[in-house]
C-alpha cells in the first residue's frame, strides 16, 4: 500500500456527493412537505439518495485501497445510515487534506465489518420499535 493523493477535483466531487446523499435524506424524511406541488405517494416511493449511493459505490471500487477499512468492509458499512458519508469525507485521504497519508498497519474487514453493520442494524430496529410503542414518532415524524 502507498500514499495516495487527491487532487482539488476529486475532493470536490466527493463533498458534492455528500450533499447530494444528505439532500436525499432531507427529501425522504420530509415527503413533500417543502414541495407542495408534488404529490406525497409519488415522493414517498423515491429514495433520494440511491444514485449519489451508487455514486459512492462506484468510487470505492475504482479508487485506490482506503486507510481505515477495506474496500468489502466499506461496502458493508455503506448499508448503515450514514457511512457512506463518513467514507467520502475521510478515504482515502480526508478532504479536508490534500496531501499523501501513511497507510494503517490494521484495517477492518469485511467480516468484522458485515457483523458490525448487523448488529447496529438490529440495535436501530430494537430502538425503533421502541419509540413506536411509546406512541412517539420516530425520528422523520413517521
Amino acid at each position: 500500500m502507498g500514499h495516495h493523493q487527491q487532487g482539488a477535483g476529486a475532493r470536490l466531487l466527493r463533498v458534492v456527493v455528500v450533499a447530494l446523499i444528505m439532500g436525499g435524506w432531507l427529501l425522504n424524511a420530509l415527503h413533500g412537505t417543502l414541495l407542495p406541488g408534488f404529490d406525497r405517494a409519488t415522493l414517498a416511493r423515491i429514495d433520494w439518495t440511491f444514485l449519489p449511493w451508487l455514486v459512492t459505490v462506484v468510487l470505492l471500487d475504482v479508487g485506490p485501497q482506503p486507510r481505515w477499512a477495506t474496500k468489502w468492509a466499506w461496502f458493508w458499512m455503506m448499508g448503515a445510515g450514514p457511512m457512506a458519508v463518513v467514507f467520502l469525507m475521510i478515504e482515502p485521504v480526508p478532504v479536508w487534506q490534500s496531501e499523501a497519508l501513511a497507510a494503517r498497519p490494521w484495517r477492518l474487514t469485511g467480516g468484522r465489518a458485515f457483523l458490525l453493520t448487523l448488529a447496529a442494524g438490529l440495535v436501530y430496529l430494537a430502538v425503533q420499535g421502541l419509540v413506536t410503542m411509546s406512541g412517539s414518532p420516530g425520528p422523520f415524524g413517521y
